[in-house]
């Protein structure tokens, strides 16, 4: 009795995912000394991007900017030849053009899967300068809150997280334009009649953050 010979293919796949929360606004937004600072408002729900090593590569038309986040990141590691190897998927994902930093998460995540993908590590300060070289950032990625210049990538003052501060969040229809827009796009009309520079900090707020009494911030008063 004959037999065949049977051909087996076996695709080794090498993947890494990465988690990045979002925001819900900012505590505080203003400007000390010439420079425009934040401290993001940083919630519960997150971004998640996988990259996938393997023989061809696939990205999802509309995430523009975590394919130039992985193209950055895997310049930054010296990986530029496994460009055409690399898949990058969103698991899961914030509500786009609510304010909750989605872009913000959905690069720094790519760039953390990215790094774990290729058994780098790497810090949240230069996460920072890559997502910088595509748009102003958030500080969602930091491990605790901190006053962030989200155009220049500096800390300048890391804050304890409040223990007594809950958030409401209610979403409303409709989208809020991004003021960097897309690739090769012009800011949206509406920034032609912004009425001018953020506002400096309160005298209160700025004395809150000198005094490090920001955790307190929501307490019930008795």
């Amino acid at each position: 009795m004959g037999g065949g010979t049977v051909a087996f293919a076996f695709e080794v796949v090498k993947r890494a995912r990465a988690l990045c929360p979002g925001s819900a606004g900012e505590v505080l937004q203003g400007v000390i000394g010439g420079q425009e600072v934040l401290v993001s408002l940083t919630v519960d729900r997150f971004s998640e991007m996988e990259v996938v090593l393997g023989e061809t590569s696939s990205i999802p038309p509309g995430l523009w900017k975590s394919r130039r986040a992985l193209e950055l990141a895997l310049e930054y590691f010296g990986g530029e030849h496994l460009r055409g190897r690399v898949t990058l998927r969103r698991r899961r994902g914030l509500p786009e053009g609510k304010g909750f930093a989605s872009s913000t998460a959905d690069i720094a995540a790519t760039v953390g899967a990215v790094a774990h993908l290729l058994g780098r590590k790497i810090r949240e300060e230069e996460i920072a300068r890559l997502a910088l070289s595509i748009e102003p950032t958030d500080g969602t990625f930091f491990p605790s809150w901190c006053l962030f210049d989200h155009l220049r990538g500096e800390v300048f003052l890391t804050l304890a997280v409040p223990q007594y501060l809950g958030v409401v969040v209610v979403e409303l229809p409709g989208e809020v334009p991004h003021p960097f827009g897309g690739p090769g796009e012009a800011p949206p009309a509406f920034l032609n009649n912004f009425p001018g520079k953020p506002r400096r900090l309160s005298s209160s707020s700025s004395g809150v953050l000198r005094r490090g009494t920001l955790p307190l911030w929501g307490k019930r008063r008795r």
